[in-house]
């Protein structure tokens, strides 16, 4: 798993630099929590939208996203991005069909190949990003995509 936090505004920041790769659905003009926020001047930093790229299933369900999920109201995974057939509400943005994409080889469908780049290059944007010990996906992120992202020199290793 690979937790970011964007700071204030940073996904509103995110969804409008990447609006020629994303397309919005009705986008609100602010960040639409999924519980309430904290009125508390003690508890407002707990109010930064996070963003958690996890391959874990039904994630809003899962017990190991419960005291995430309980602590900060302003979390979102990538599924919270994508339409599906079984969305009681449309997503706030939903994540463009070129992701609808086959190869031209073999006629095999890649959208679930490509999905985690996406995650990897949402989390790559972040203010911050915490990456799962042992876990290549996150080195990947945290050595090469985030470093490139904010300028810094790649981590080489080996």
């Amino acid at each position: 798993m690979v937790r970011l936090v964007l700071g204030d505004n940073g996904l509103q920041a995110f969804l409008a630099e990447t609006r020629n790769e994303l397309t919005t659905s009705g986008q609100p003009s602010e960040l639409q929590c999924w519980l309430p926020k904290y009125t508390s001047q003690r508890f407002a930093p707990l109010n930064t939208p996070v963003f958690v790229s996890t391959d874990a299933q039904n994630t809003r369900e899962n017990p190991l996203m419960r005291y995430l999920l309980q602590t900060f109201p302003c979390t979102f995974f990538l599924h919270d991005f994508i339409r599906t057939s079984h969305d009681h509400a449309p997503p706030l943005v939903t994540i463009n069909d070129t992701l609808d994409v086959v190869s031209g080889y073999d006629g095999t469908p890649l959208r679930d190949h490509l999905l985690p780049f996406v995650d990897a290059i949402v989390v790559g944007k972040a203010w911050k990003a915490v990456g799962t010990e042992g876990s290549t996906f996150s080195r990947f992120i945290l050595d090469v995509l985030w470093r490139v992202y904010h300028g810094l020199e790649i981590v080489q290793r080996g």
